[in-house]
Order: C-alpha cells, then sequence, then structure tokens
C-alpha cells in the first residue's frame, strides 16, 4: 500500500506503476471510486491478486471509522476541536 497526498497521484502513480511493470500491478483507490469498487480492489488487495494500491486518506478511513457512524461535521456545528475564529 502507497499513501499519497492527492486523487490525481494516485492515479498518476498508478498509472506509472503498470506502465513499468508492462502489466496492471497496481490500482487508485481514493474517495471518487465508488465504495463497491473500492471495496473490490480492497478484496483483490486481500486475496493477493493484487500487489500494491496507491490510495489517498480514503483508505485509512475505511479501515478505522465504521461505516454507519456520521460524520462529525455532517451535524452543521462548527468543530470545536478546531478552535474558534472571532468575528
Amino acid at each position: 500500500m502507497i499513501f499519497v497526498n492527492s486523487r490525481r497521484l494516485a492515479e498518476r502513480l498508478a498509472s506509472a506503476l503498470n506502465d513499468t511493470a508492462g502489466e496492471e500491478i497496481a490500482l487508485a483507490h481514493h474517495c471518487s471510486i465508488a465504495r463497491e469498487r473500492r471495496t473490490e480492489i480492497e478484496d483483490l488487495l486481500k486475496r493477493g491478486e493484487l500487489p500494491a494500491i496507491v490510495a489517498t486518506s480514503s483508505r485509512r478511513s475505511t479501515e478505522t471509522t465504521p461505516r454507519d457512524r456520521p460524520s462529525r461535521r455532517s451535524s452543521g456545528k462548527p468543530d470545536s476541536s478546531r478552535g474558534a475564529v472571532g468575528t
């Protein structure tokens, strides 16, 4: 698993790895890919059918965050952990 900072970099690096290898050895994994497809990619990796994925933080969040838990920011309330900005 290779972690990168952007979706664009994930796509470009996965493509470059595949071009260099001459076959598909890596797939990009990021939030713009449908959840079902991300799950398929994860399953390929787990089964050893895909040697590598190039992922953004979407990969980390599927491992550490329960899917049924609502986002803290979805409530419309400000996130107090970031500190208030005065006006």
